[in-house]
């Protein structure tokens, strides 16, 4: 089903939403409209026309809004929207608006939070907060994968982008974890994007500042691993954050060489993230000056 049709037939069941006290008709609207939605992302991240997904996404993501608005506690909404606002912050807001992408994130990990509430930093303050949090995580398993991806994407991307700022810095530790968690779990999950983000946690900060560029780089050749390199998002992130940290100028344009060289037609479900690293990897490499 196209991406177009998946959304219109979305469209038409949302009128469901608005029948005035008809909880049943509700519900039933809701766990119609999540499969298609699920749905709707496969078909997205299968479409190679960058612009037309950037400009559907939005009513998507409204959608899903209103959809929480009528079933707050359903945790396999609280996920969607959760990987739809980190999805689109992530592919295209951030690099062009990193204050807009922060407001993305938050929102992204305010759904998370609400799926996995015990995860929240308030539930876990504390002198042992730290090491409540750890424990915490081990109450979760294989399928809970999915969701925990997309909150530890969201909870680092705004802790990236606000790293200046005291309250980002203390909630690291936390993401770091989380992230940890995750590749415990299953890290080959989305074409190994666990590992791309535990690298990218680890890479975030100079080793004299806590930061560990030799794990982080061990964490990105596996995700390389989990697509024989054909994740193109992997490599985007491999530039932006490792190498730079590490000051390898020439690893840096070989690996976006590389990226702008591939065929981010080789990985069907990963087509739109291949296209999209592209295009940041361009962008990336425009502003090389600025990195080194």
């Amino acid at each position: 089903m196209k991406l177009t049709t998946v959304l219109a037939t979305a469209s038409l069941l949302a009128v469901l939403l608005s029948a005035d006290g008809c909880g049943l008709m509700q519900r039933t609207a809701v766990s119609t409209m999540i499969p298609i939605m699920d749905n709707a992302l496969v078909a997205a991240y299968r479409n190679g026309d960058v612009e037309l997904v950037e400009s559907g996404l939005p009513s998507g993501i409204i959608m899903v809004d209103g959809l929480i608005e009528t079933s707050p506690k359903d945790p396999k909404l609280l996920i969607l929207g959760s990987q739809l606002y980190f999805s689109y912050g992530i592919g295209f807001v951030e690099e062009w608006n990193p204050e807009r992408a922060s407001g993305l994130y938050e929102t992204a990990m305010e759904y998370g939070f609400r799926a996995f509430p015990d995860l929240a930093p308030e539930s876990t303050a504390g002198p042992n907060g730290l090491a409540d949090f750890e424990a915490t995580l081990w109450r979760y398993d294989e399928k809970d994968v999915p969701g925990l991806l997309w909150l530890a994407g969201s909870w680092m991307s705004w802790i990236k982008i606000n790293l200046a700022s005291p309250s980002a810095l203390v909630e690291l530790p936390r993401a770091e974890l989380l992230a940890e968690r995750v590749v415990e779990l299953d890290g080959s999950y989305m074409h190994g994007m666990p590992y791309m983000l535990l690298g990218t946690a680890l890479a975030l900060r100079p080793a004299p500042m806590g930061g560990n560029p030799e794990r982080a780089l061990e964490m990105f050749e596996a995700g390389f691993a989990q697509s024989d390199r054909g994740f193109l998002m992997m490599h985007f992130f491999f530039a932006k954050y490792y190498c730079r940290q590490v000051f390898d100028e020439e690893l840096f344009d070989r690996t976006l060489k590389e990226l702008e060289e591939a065929d981010p037609f080789l990985m069907r479900d990963a087509v739109l993230l291949n296209r999209v690293a592209q295009r940041m990897g361009k962008r990336l490499a425009d502003n090389k000056n600025d990195l080194f």
